[in-house]
């Protein structure tokens, strides 16, 4: 074995010796004075919540508190201007029946990429590449015309529906 080796194996055994009296000697010493330190902080905070809890039952809750009652009744109420409604609940239901047919007719499009390679544009619809003049696969619509922000089809009736660019 070489000298720096043996350095080495001396350090390490060293290290292995303090290691296990620190382990098995001097942690007893520190365990018993913690202990003694634990009952007595435990036998303060007992005494800490007995004060508490005498001064917390002379207080009552009307008197703590005078409004609870009121603001418990208001919470259930209802709210006339509730801002979680997207609509008014007072009017009918006629224009909702109206638009859910018109969307049921209408098929999901979704306008989510613009391509330009010079002068010739491109609009990613559904995921399929389309441009100008060309007609939607299975839909039957035809793309009028291309904008960075916004795509126009035109029906079979020529009535035009504007996609607006979705970014994710």
């Amino acid at each position: 074995m070489k000298k720096r080796e043996t350095i080495i194996v001396i350090i390490a055994a060293a290290a292995l010796l303090y290691g296990l009296l620190d382990y098995f000697v001097l942690s007893k010493e520190s365990l018993k004075n913690d202990g003694d330190n634990i009952t007595s902080e435990l036998g303060d905070i007992t005494a800490f919540a007995a004060s508490s809890e005498s001064a917390l039952t002379g207080i009552s809750s009307k008197t703590a508190f005078p409004d609870v009652d009121y603001l418990i009744a208001k919470a259930e109420s209802p709210w006339p201007g509730d801002p979680f409604i997207t609509h008014d609940p007072d009017e009918s239901d006629e224009t909702d029946e109206t638009t859910a047919a018109v969307d049921e007719d209408m098929p999901v499009l979704a306008y989510t990429g613009f391509i330009q390679a010079g002068q010739k544009v491109m609009a990613i619809v559904n995921g399929m590449e389309y441009a100008p003049g060309e007609m939607l696969i299975d839909i039957g619509y035809t793309v009028h015309s291309i904008t960075s922000s916004h795509v126009v089809l035109l029906t079979v009736s020529e009535k035009e529906i504007i996609l607006q660019l979705q970014e994710n």
